[in-house]
């Protein structure tokens, strides 16, 4: 039987459901905070990379490697491995002053990876080339 002219229907429209139950404005009004939400995230994680960004004025360091011991006393080379391609010099100086040694007046951190360097669990070490 049909509704009469006028009448207002008791089932949902078919745009409604399709929405999951929400109107046109309550999807959008969701849709920009979602929206405001990431460009705020992506503007401070932007905002923090400033101190991580490289540093071309750091000194060549001694060429070395740089090692990790695992609490179970295994050892696992990391960073770049200047030893076997000179290269990389550029780059080991940054892993050096970020990971292993502060270079003093870096723009890097002022204490080099304090997790590595705190006697629990993994720690990070150097050996000659």
């Amino acid at each position: 039987m049909a509704n009469p002219i006028g009448a207002v229907s008791a089932q949902p429209s078919l745009r409604v459901l399709a929405l999951g139950g929400r109107r046109n404005s309550e999807v959008v009004h969701a849709m920009r905070k979602v929206l405001v939400l990431a460009l705020v995230a992506g503007a401070l994680l932007l905002s923090s990379a400033g101190g991580a960004l490289a540093d071309p004025t750091l000194p060549n360091i001694r060429p070395h490697r740089h090692l990790i011991v695992t609490a179970t006393g295994e050892t696992v080379e990391v960073g770049p491995r200047v030893c076997d391609n000179p290269t990389l010099q550029g780059a080991f100086n940054q892993f050096h002053s970020n990971l292993h040694r502060a270079v003093p007046g870096s723009t890097g951190p002022v204490v080099s990876a304090p997790g590595l360097h705190n006697g629990f669990g993994a720690e990070i070490t150097a050996t000659g080339c």
